[in-house]
C-alpha cells in the first residue's frame, strides 16, 4: 500500500507522519520506507507527475508499503491509485486561525535564525498570513470533493491520541494492539518537541493570542469554513 499523508500546513503533519511511519513498522506489514527515504532524500514528496508515481509504485511493489508526507491536493494520478485501491490517503486539518498563528511563529523563528527568505519569514500580521488559511481551505475542499480519504482533526489528535490512532489503524487495516499504540504515543510525547516543525502543539490558541479585531477579521474571512466544521466563532 502507498499511504499519502496529506495535510494543511502547520496542522501537526510531521508529528502525524512520524506516528504513521511507526505504526507501519509495528503492523508487521512489509515496509519500503527505508527505500523511499533513500530515493527521495526523505519521505516528503511535493508533486506527483507520472514519473514520480511510477517510481513510488516500483518502490511499493519491490519493497513494501510506504508513507509519504505531502501537502498536495489529490492530483489525477493520486486519485487513480486510491480508486484502484493501491493507495490510501489521510488528510489532517486544523482550526485555520491556529494555522495562521503557527505560520507566524514559524516565520518569526526563521527570521531569528537569519533565514529571511525561508517560508513564512515575510509574514508579520494575521492579515498578511490570511492567505495561508484560505489556501489551506481550498486544498482541503479538494479532498472533501474527492471523498476517499480519512480525515484527521488536529484538535482531536492532540486531545485523544489513542482513539484517533485506533481509528487510523482500522482505516489502514493494520493489526496493531491498543497497548502497542499506547506505548507509541508515550514514546512520541518524549520526542515531539525536538521537531523543528512542531511549534506549540496546543489548541484554540487564537482565543488568547489574537486581538478582538483579529478574531473578527478571521470570522469575516473564514466563517463558512469554521461553522461548517463546527469550530467556535464566539469572540470573547
Amino acid at each position: 500500500m502507498i499511504l499519502f499523508s496529506s495535510s494543511m500546513g502547520k496542522s501537526g503533519s510531521t508529528f502525524l507522519c512520524n506516528l504513521q511511519e511507526d505504526m507501519l513498522a509495528l503492523s508487521g506489514v512489509r515496509s519500503g520506507q527505508a527505500k523511499l527515504r533513500e530515493n527521495f532524500e526523505g519521505r516528503w514528496v511535493k508533486n506527483f507527475p507520472l514519473n514520480t508515481i511510477i517510481k513510488l509504485l516500483w518502490i511499493n511493489f519491490r519493497n513494501g508499503s510506504i508513507v509519504i508526507k505531502t501537502h498536495t491536493p489529490p492530483t489525477r494520478y493520486v486519485r487513480w491509485l486510491i480508486q484502484l485501491r493501491i493507495a490510501k490517503a489521510t488528510y489532517s486539518y486544523r482550526d485555520v486561525r491556529d494555522v495562521i498563528l503557527s505560520a507566524l511563529d514559524h516565520g518569526a523563528r526563521n527570521r531569528k535564525q537569519g533565514k529571511t527568505t525561508e517560508i513564512y519569514a515575510d509574514l508579520f500580521t494575521v492579515e498578511e498570513a490570511m492567505y495561508v488559511g484560505t489556501n489551506s481551505i481550498k486544498a482541503m475542499q479538494r479532498w472533501q470533493q474527492f471523498g476517499l480519504v480519512h480525515f484527521v482533526r488536529y484538535e482531536f489528535l492532540m486531545n485523544d491520541r489513542l482513539n484517533e490512532l485506533i481509528k487510523m489503524k482500522n482505516f489502514f487495516d493494520w493489526d496493531i494492539g491498543n497497548k502497542e499504540i499506547d506505548k507509541l504515543i508515550e514514546d512520541h510525547e518524549k520526542t515531539k518537541r525536538a521537531s523543528l516543525n512542531f511549534n506549540k502543539g496546543i489548541t484554540k490558541r487564537y482565543k488568547t493570542e489574537m486581538t478582538t479585531e483579529e478574531k473578527l477579521f478571521c470570522n469575516e474571512k473564514l466563517k463558512d469554513y469554521l461553522v461548517g466544521l463546527g469550530y467556535d466563532i464566539e469572540v470573547s
